[in-house]
C-alpha cells in the first residue's frame, strides 16, 4: 500500500465527501415524494452550494462530518489499490456515488435515478476512456457485457420474485432487503 496515494485519496474524498451531502440531503425523501427543498429543523432553504450546515439555523445537513469522514475512508482505500492505473477515475466516481446512495438508502431505503442513471453512462465513458489509455478494449467489452450479464439477472429476479425485489436493488444489482424470501440470494 503506498501511504502517499493512500494520503491522496483521503484529501480527495473530504471535499467529494463535501459536495454530496447537499446532494444526499436534499434526495433523502420517500419514493415519489419532491426533493427536500427546506431545512428540517428551521425550513429555510437548502443551500444551493456545497454546504455542512444550514445557512440559517447553523444545524448540520445530515449527520456531522459522516459523509465526509466515509468517503475520505472510500477514497483512501481506492487510490492505495489502483494507484495510478488510468480506471481509478472510474473507481473513485462509482465509490462516491455509493457513499451518497448507501447514506440515501440508509434513510429512506431508496436509490434515486437522479444518481443511479447518469452513473451508468458516465462510468461507462471513463472505463472507455481507461481503455484507450491501457490500450485494453477486451477488458472494457468483458465488463460491459458482464454488467449487462448481471442486470439482466437481477431483472428476471425481480419480474419473477412477485414484488420481494425493489426496482433499487435490481439498479444497484443486490438481493432484496433483510426478512424478504430473497434475501438469503447472492
Amino acid at each position: 500500500m503506498n501511504l502517499a496515494w493512500t494520503a491522496a485519496g483521503a484529501l480527495v474524498g473530504l471535499p467529494v465527501g463535501t459536495m454530496l451531502r447537499g446532494q444526499v440531503c436534499r434526495l433523502s425523501v420517500r419514493g415519489g415524494e419532491p426533493d427536500e427543498a427546506a431545512c428540517r429543523d428551521c425550513g429555510g432553504p437548502l443551500p444551493a452550494a456545497p454546504a455542512l450546515r444550514c445557512s440559517h439555523c447553523g444545524s448540520w445537513l445530515g449527520a456531522p462530518a459522516t459523509i465526509e469522514l466515509i468517503t475520505a475512508a472510500v477514497m483512501a482505500l481506492l487510490f492505495a489499490r489502483f494507484g495510478p492505473q488510468p480506471a481509478l477515475a472510474a473507481y473513485a466516481y462509482l465509490g462516491a456515488i455509493g457513499v451518497a446512495l448507501t447514506q440515501i438508502d440508509m434513510a429512506v431505503q431508496r436509490l434515486p435515478d437522479r444518481l443511479t442513471l447518469p452513473a451508468y453512462p458516465v462510468l461507462f465513458f471513463v472505463l472507455a476512456v481507461a481503455a484507450a489509455i491501457t490500450g485494453d478494449g477486451a477488458a472494457l467489452v468483458r465488463a460491459l457485457l458482464g454488467g449487462l450479464a448481471l442486470g439482466g439477472g437481477y431483472l428476471l429476479i425481480g419480474l419473477v420474485s412477485g414484488g420481494q425485489l425493489g426496482g433499487g436493488d435490481i439498479k444497484a444489482g443486490r438481493p432484496g432487503r433483510p426478512g424478504t424470501r430473497l434475501a438469503g440470494l447472492a
